[in-house]
């Protein structure tokens, strides 16, 4: 009960950021920038929106397929659709959802909580290290473009945060890739080492030997499926481009001035440095502040700004809207069966597997 009524709150608390945002701009300006731009780019963002989703389930499919866990595509989607919603409700932009698409997965499926893990965790190895090659020549190009405007006073913070950043999740990026091709189990260790500091916690024990299964799981996964594991590389890798050119897509569509190459590097910097800082749904009011400012840095006018923005917080307000009603389908199914609730969800695992079997090909 304490979550929902968490989650309502942060709900409540975006709406009323976006709204004072708006008003500060200005109602009037934002309204008539709102009717320039027109449905048309509105639009564009919920296309790839759905095929940022699209993308990411095909990717976690082909993962799947390489650790032998033969799952349908629209169980993947679902999940895919359930754990973006999840991200954009909780404080992390990045690794909310992932619990909640391998719970999704498993009791619709009766594949094992471990196995799905694993694929998660490949999945996100291959999604830091896509991220990583965009997000660095995204910061160089935005460095050496406005290095007269980010390195000097008021902005020689914000410029060495973001050269700090790129250079940790470079770092970041080249220990975790490393790791994985010398076969280390990082994770694994690490319970361990709680295990020889806490004995008396006895399910210790269990979750080492469940972190090393999901481990072996990746580590074999990286180091013997080459093509499958690139080509999942490559569409993660899309999945960063479709939202580095999403705000120069919407302004060109929208009538207003289209963006370079150099400007969308500075905007995709500032808006993903934003959202690892995100403190209420979807960031709204960090995000704003930061990418309105960047907007105007080149040279875009604030209310045309803010019309981006709110493009971005429909379709986000859409994606949770939907995964509301999935879920709220799955639970009347899982619990509203009273005593037999338990046989409904065999009943459901053992559909949905008869389903994939005869589904797969």
């Amino acid at each position: 009960m304490r979550r929902h009524v968490k989650t309502i709150g942060s709900i409540i608390l975006a709406l009323v950021l976006l709204v004072v945002v708006v008003h500060v701009i200005g109602r009037e300006e934002t309204f008539d920038a709102l009717a320039r731009a027109g449905f048309a780019p509105f639009l564009a963002v919920g296309a790839l929106q759905v095929g940022i989703v699209l993308l990411h389930s095909l990717a976690w499919s082909r993962t799947c397929r390489s650790i032998g866990l033969p799952i349908r595509f629209r169980s993947l989607g679902v999940a895919t659709l359930i754990g973006q919603a999840v991200n954009i409700l909780t404080p992390s932009a990045y690794l909310g959802g992932e619990p909640a698409k391998v719970i999704y997965v498993g009791r619709t499926t009766g594949q094992p909580y471990e196995r799905l893990t694993s694929t998660v965790v490949l999945l996100k190895v291959w999604e830091l290290l896509s991220f990583v090659l965009l997000f660095g020549l995204a910061t160089l190009t935005a460095g050496l473009g406005y290095r007269e405007t980010l390195f000097r006073s008021p902005y020689t913070a914000t410029g060495v945060l973001l050269v700090v950043l790129a250079v940790g999740l470079l770092a970041l990026g080249i220990v975790v890739w490393t790791a994985l091709r010398r076969g280390a189990h990082p994770l694994t260790a690490l319970v361990s080492g709680i295990a020889r500091i806490l004995p008396k916690l006895r399910f210790m024990e269990r979750l080492r030997e469940r972190c090393r299964s999901m481990e072996d799981d990746v580590v074999r996964v990286v180091n013997s499926e080459g093509l499958s594991s690139w080509s999942v590389f490559g569409m993660l890798f899309v999945t960063h481009v479709m939202i580095f050119y999403r705000p120069g897509l919407f302004f060109a569509l929208g009538g207003a001035d289209t963006l370079t190459f150099g400007e969308l590097c500075l905007v995709f910097v500032v808006g993903q440095a934003l959202l690892s800082l995100q403190l209420t749904p979807s960031s709204v009011g960090v995000l704003d502040a930061g990418l309105l400012g960047a907007f105007a840095l080149v040279g875009l006018s604030v209310p045309d700004g803010m019309v981006f923005l709110l493009s971005v917080r429909l379709w986000d307000a859409v994606t949770v809207a939907v995964a509301a009603w999935i879920c709220g389908r799955a639970g009347i199914a899982w619990i509203g069966a009273g005593k037999d609730g338990a046989a409904t969800t065999t009943n459901l695992t053992t559909k949905d597997t008869k389903s994939t079997k005869e589904g797969e090909g």
